[in-house]
């Protein structure tokens, strides 16, 4: 299939849905009339020809996956140096204002340690997030 097709495809896609949502073509591509639009067949036609379309992430192989691997890792790592600074500071800053009396900024710092906390989960949890979120979506 060629490229004028793919663009005919999406445009014919975007027309179909536009047009839906305005009510003025029902889902199967009829109008409220009754009759198949011409665009709508071809669009229906193109569709499912583009549709189906097989999609395996991997990185094997991949140009520079190998350095996007390491880029990510090193995320991760400042990810967490800067959650532990949180956790450091925010603890600091809760102690220090408890101890003076200044409640205000104790729940700052409260605030400040449990984002540092909350924030290592996340970094750790992110890869079993997104591929739990992936395989549920594609299975």
């Amino acid at each position: 299939m060629g490229l004028i097709a793919v663009v005919g495809a999406v445009y014919a896609t975007i027309y179909v849905g536009v047009q839906g949502l305005l009510g003025l073509v029902a889902p199967l591509g009829r109008s409220l009339l009754g009759f198949a639009t011409p665009l709508a067949n071809r669009a229906m036609v193109l569709v499912a020809q583009v549709a189906q379309v097989e999609f395996a992430p991997t990185g094997e192989g991949a140009p520079g996956g190998a350095m996007m691997q390491k880029l990510l890792n090193w995320t991760g790592q400042y990810g967490l140096w800067g959650c532990l600074a949180s956790l450091i500071v925010g603890g600091g800053i809760w102690g220090l204002s408890q101890q003076f009396g200044n409640g205000m900024q104790a729940g700052k710092g409260k605030m400040l340690a449990a984002a540092g906390g909350i924030g290592a989960v996340i970094i750790g949890l992110a890869a079993v997030i997104v591929n739990t979120l992936f395989s549920a979506a594609s299975g």
